[in-house]
């Protein structure tokens, strides 16, 4: 869902044992995340990166959203 440069996000997983989600935008810094958030974008390239960490340190696979978002 997106309103006034926010998108809702739900992140979702079957990840056994999770611990924590983890996201990253524009190549910022990893940080624990819930599963929903708002994600507030800008105009030009925006990207979205998400990831699993279970109960034993272990990082899951990164997936990842782009969007180009025109003035």
């Amino acid at each position: 869902h997106a309103e006034g440069g926010k998108i809702t996000v739900a992140l979702r997983t079957l990840t056994p044992n999770l611990k924590e989600y983890r996201v990253r935008i524009d190549a910022g810094a990893w940080k624990p995340s819930e599963p929903d958030f708002t994600w507030n974008v800008h105009a030009g390239s925006n990207r979205l990166e998400a990831r699993t960490v279970n109960q034993f340190g272990v990082d899951g696979p990164i997936s990842t959203a782009e969007l180009e978002i025109s003035k």
